[in-house]
């Protein structure tokens, strides 16, 4: 039956394949990257209202107190009270107002957290779209979760005498923001005019963002799997080779299999042994860019949510964009040929990458049985069929995906 089931996979797949669905305009890099250009859509961007830094945000402060100051900096040192457990340094900023006063925001984004601290007091955290925090503590807030948040909104008034300012990056750690840290830009950094079509060429470069980092992120899960797969293989592979061919060393002294079959058996040791040296470092490697390329992905998707919102707020669709783009186009005589010739080579190489992991599947099919009638019989070590399984479930996988 399951092998039914995956024979009606493979011959659902390879319909598909022979009707590829053509690609959008929205999705070739070529548009993509002539609008980025043209409107000036660039990452890294301060973000037009968000603050730059520490004097900013005490400007804000001031619109509601105007002699607000910082009285406690990042590096001061801490010891324990009813608001923390361990001594240490401060990690944020303390900018001095009234009990009572209002306390603004600095940096868009969406209310994650309000967390009791101490008596009336709470910490309010919002959440940037490039995937960064900012905890606003020691205020009654007047927000909700999941409230959508602009620079200078008002948050809450102030509990106690001061508003304590902490900043983290995606990963979670704490950013000396009024040291001169750079601060990344939210998903509407350098746009050229509030206009519908700088909005929309934003909304277009965030999804293009997000679906590249999908993809990486895809190919490094995959990369990961078959990785691991043979560091599996491999731990017991390596001093199986070994006795063999101390054992094909014996019977070639004694005549019994020739010099050129312990060759053989040697050279496949030595690939056994640098596979296996080179494994580890390579998986580190794929789980670093695996962590790099998350935290990314996180940003992105932050930034497109955020964007999404705006959109559903002006009333627009992705058929905007498409709209939009589809004239773009249509102006254009080099993109139009561009576009043409993306789409084209985009069905053709989808219709060869399928017909090359369907092969791969089912010839890893077969040499799967294989292995599994060796097991069987005795002459296959667990782990080895566990590693062969796990490599074939991860193409099947990656033959789903497309």
């Amino acid at each position: 039956m399951r092998r039914i089931l995956l024979a009606g996979l493979l011959l659902t797949v390879t319909a598909a394949a022979q009707q590829p669905q053509t690609p959008s305009s929205t999705s070739v890099p070529a548009v993509v990257d002539k609008l980025r250009e043209d409107y000036g859509i660039h990452d890294g961007r301060p973000a037009k209202g968000d603050v730059k830094g520490l004097g900013e945000l005490v400007a804000f402060q001031q619109r509601y107190f105007p002699s607000a100051f910082v009285s406690s900096t990042f590096y001061d040192w801490r010891t324990v009270s009813v608001y923390r457990r361990n001594a240490g340094l401060h990690l944020g900023y303390d900018i001095a107002m009234p009990y009572g006063t209002p306390c603004a925001a600095g940096w868009a984004g969406t209310v994650i957290s309000i967390a009791h601290w101490y008596g009336p007091q709470y910490g309010v955290t919002v959440q940037m779209p490039t995937g960064w925090t900012v905890t606003y503590g020691h205020i009654s807030p007047s927000v909700s979760v999941g409230q959508q948040i602009l620079p200078g909104d008002v948050l809450g008034t102030i509990a106690l005498d001061h508003v304590d300012v902490k900043m983290r990056d995606a990963v979670g750690n704490y950013i000396p923001f009024g040291e001169g840290a750079t601060i990344p830009s939210s998903p509407f950094a350098g746009l050229a005019s509030n206009s519908t079509e700088s909005f929309l060429v934003t909304w277009l470069v965030a999804k293009a963002t997000l679906q590249e980092s999908d993809s990486e992120l895809a190919m490094r899960k995959w990369e990961r799997v078959r990785l691991k797969a043979d560091a599996k293989s491999l731990k017991n592979r390596v001093p199986e080779l070994e006795k063999t061919v101390k054992q094909m060393q014996d019977y070639a002294e004694k005549g019994l299999v020739a010099r050129k079959e312990v060759e053989q058996a040697r050279q496949e040791l030595a690939n056994a042994r640098k596979r296996s040296k080179n494994v580890g470092p390579l998986l580190a490697l794929n789980e670093r860019s695996m962590a790099l390329l998350e935290s990314q992905r996180s940003q992105a998707a932050g930034r497109l949510a955020v964007i999404e919102q705006e959109a559903k707020s002006r009333g627009l669709s992705w058929k905007n964009v498409e709209a939009m783009v589809n004239r773009v186009v249509a102006r254009s005589p080099q993109l139009k040929e561009e576009v043409l010739d993306y789409k084209k080579n985009a069905v053709e190489g989808k219709n060869t990458k399928l017909a090359q992991l369907k092969k791969k599947v089912t010839d890893g099919r077969e040499h799967l049985k294989k292995l599994e009638e060796l097991y069987e019989m005795g002459g296959l070590p667990k782990v080895e069929l566990e590693a062969a399984r796990a490599r074939q479930k991860a193409l099947e996988n990656e033959l789903k995906s497309i």
